[in-house]
């Protein structure tokens, strides 16, 4: 450009060589990386498919019926793509088996239309994978069901942050409210709806009312990665409003923002992601977290040239379980 010379990453060169969509490519790749590709397949054909996988019952009794199913899927703390995937994958272990797959969907409300593309789309990156050199084992290929995978739920978020990076949103908390008790005053637990959502150019934004995170009253950080937004027209009073929902949604850890966001600078005691987030973090943490990335990318250039390492990946001792167990740390945001 303008003469003169682009050089890729090695996360970009590995995205030029599955082509298709940026985000889609980067979920592949550092599902692959990290080794957690069977989610990471699954989440890149979820978020692909043209059609959204749950249907949402029209009767309030049977939205919150269908909601708690979904919290049953991701017992942790809300996560629309932990449901997804735990409700996708006990559909693909009996895809195809009469009456067992509609019992699934109806169990679950999933669209089976839908279910089925994004079975469909799974296969195809499952051969762009393969095509790009990655080994993909059986288990990989065709997960048994969500009890029996057991892909680290701290590295699939983490995926899920550097694959969507940078649909984030800054979740402003409400002020914290007091009552008069016995003894003293107790603190008012604060409501879903006076949580407030900004993008980095200050934009507010919505949870959408589907998303699990709607009724959440409880952020342990104040960041959250959305797969898509959509505006909607909404009457207030006399007047249209447009709103921008975003959707599906998780709460984003510290750890993965630090790790899969973008550039990191340090000011004192303070890292920086992208100018905007901030973290607490000492000479170590940062002097860590920089190793870390840089051995990323070492290890994605490595990738580049002997995509089947990948394989090896997942085993305890290899030179990511550093890596694992940073994701586990207690980092403090400061708003």
């Amino acid at each position: 450009v303008s003469g003169k010379k682009v050089k890729l990453t090695p996360l970009g060169r590995h995205i030029c060589a599955l082509g298709g969509d940026i985000a889609v490519g980067r979920l592949l790749v550092y599902g692959a990386a990290l080794g957690v590709p069977s989610s990471a397949l699954s989440i890149a054909a979820l978020l692909s498919s043209s059609k959204p996988l749950f249907w949402s019952p029209r009767d309030q009794a049977e939205r919150e019926k269908e909601r708690q199913v979904k919290l049953s899927l991701c017992p942790d703390q809300p996560n629309d793509f932990m449901a997804m995937l735990a409700a996708f994958h006990n559909f693909l272990a009996v895809q195809g088996v009469r009456g067992e797959e509609e019992a699934v969907c109806n169990r679950y409300y999933l669209s089976r239309s839908a279910a089925v593309e994004a079975a469909d789309l799974r296969k195809l990156f499952a051969r762009q994978l393969s095509n790009a050199g990655f080994v993909l084992d059986k288990s990989t290929l065709h997960p048994l069901s969500a009890s029996s995978h057991t892909d680290n739920p701290r590295l699939v978020q983490a995926i899920l942050t550097g694959g969507l990076y940078p649909r984030v949103a800054f979740v402003q908390r409400p002020l914290q409210k007091y009552q008069k008790a016995a003894g003293g005053v107790r603190e008012i637990e604060s409501e879903a709806r006076e949580h407030r959502f900004f993008l980095q150019s200050k934009e507010r934004v919505f949870v959408h009312p589907s998303s699990l995170l709607f009724h959440l009253n409880d952020y342990p950080y104040p960041y959250v990665i959305y797969g898509e937004k959509s505006v909607v027209d909404k009457q207030e009073s006399d007047r249209m409003r447009a709103k921008t929902y975003m959707r599906p949604c998780m709460i984003a850890s510290a750890p993965s923002l630090l790790l899969f966001g973008g550039s990191v600078t340090r000011v004192e005691s303070t890292l920086v992601v992208d100018g905007w987030m901030k973290f607490a973090a000492d000479v170590q943490l940062a002097a860590l977290l920089r190793g870390v990335r840089r051995k990323f990318d070492s290890l994605l250039l490595s990738l580049l040239a002997h995509p089947e390492r990948a394989v090896t990946l997942a085993e305890k001792g290899t030179e990511l379980e550093v890596f694992r167990e940073l994701l586990s740390w207690k980092i403090s945001s400061i708003s």
